[in-house]
């Protein structure tokens, strides 16, 4: 195991974040610029309110798509070192043209981030649970081994488990009745612990990374900041709320007849069946400390909208 624990000489050459206004790019620009890196970010458009934040905090924008080849190839222009973030459902020419720009430029370390559990698909033939997610793991198996196979002096992997800011974000198509009801609607069972990853902690993990390209060459990062149930969530958002926020625990069918959106019903099902394999205790060697439920929640609080019970 590599010592994370030293503080790395930082290397002015600045660092592209792509996905920078989004949730992971965003918060991997801001603890990079914590830690003092120059960050180069890549939006789509440098004038809406993310990127002013971000620009804001010392970040340089450059404007361009990952569909534009000549943007990338202007944005690596003396970079030493990517943050790369695939939406779901996003080609894989994308990457591929993001990839051949930073190989052009004489990047050395690309820091890629795809899903918890990619080396676990990888090596297995599926679980019927799966089918529901059609082609993401392909999706995701295939972006880290072009990562892998292009010639970068130094590469890291981190693999979220499952975001825990879609209590924010997503609320309305993960949690369906948390604004109208108070209730955390699942297809599963209230005590089975799931992992739970923030923003906040990918971007910290990335932030260390990105300062420290050789001691964190092929790790291979699986990010939880929790393992918890849903039944414990919902009391973590009962005491930092004031609000009684409950669990209703039912069956698949049941679940989509009460709202619940089948891919998300579906993800609940690979949830109990399979799981993420991240854990917090994953986080330890390389110098992170794991966010609580309890902490996220008091932290972001005023944008979880809770509702009450009929």
């Amino acid at each position: 195991m590599k010592d994370y624990s030293h503080m790395p000489h930082l290397d002015p050459r600045p660092i592209l974040v792509t996905g920078g206004t989004g949730g992971q790019g965003g918060s991997a620009a801001r603890h990079a610029l914590q830690k003092g890196l120059g960050v180069r970010a890549l939006v789509r458009d440098p004038n809406s309110r993310a990127a002013q934040v971000l620009a804001a905090a010392g970040a340089e924008l450059v404007k361009g798509s990952f569909e534009d080849g000549a943007a990338l190839t202007a944005a690596m222009e003396g970079v030493r070192s990517v943050f790369s973030m695939q939406q779901d459902g996003a080609p894989l020419d994308d990457l591929a043209r993001l990839i051949d720009a930073a190989v052009s430029a004489g990047v050395e370390h690309y820091v890629h981030t795809t899903v918890s559990g990619v080396r676990q698909q990888e090596a297995s033939a599926g679980h019927a649970a799966d089918a529901a997610k059609g082609d993401y793991w392909p999706t995701k198996i295939a972006q880290e081994r072009m990562v892998r196979d292009a010639p970068f002096r130094y590469r890291t992997f981190l693999r979220p488990a499952l975001i825990i800011d879609n209590l924010v974000l997503r609320a309305p198509f993960m949690y369906p009745r948390l604004a109208t009801h108070g209730d955390l609607l699942v297809a599963m069972p209230a005590d089975q612990p799931v992992s739970f990853i923030s923003y906040d902690t990918i971007g910290r993990v990335a932030a260390e990374a990105l300062a420290d390209p050789e001691r964190f060459d092929g790790a291979e990062i699986e990010l939880a900041d929790s393992y918890s149930s849903y039944g414990e969530l919902a009391a973590a958002l009962t005491e930092a709320s004031g609000k009684a926020v409950s669990v209703t625990s039912v069956s698949l069918d049941e679940a989509m007849e009460l709202g619940l959106l089948p891919r998300v019903a579906h993800s609940h099902m690979w949830l109990t069946e399979v799981g993420y394999p991240a854990r917090p205790e994953m986080l330890e060697p390389f110098g992170v400390q794991p966010l609580s439920l309890l902490d996220w929640v008091r932290q972001n609080k005023e944008g979880i909208e809770i509702g009450s019970p009929d």
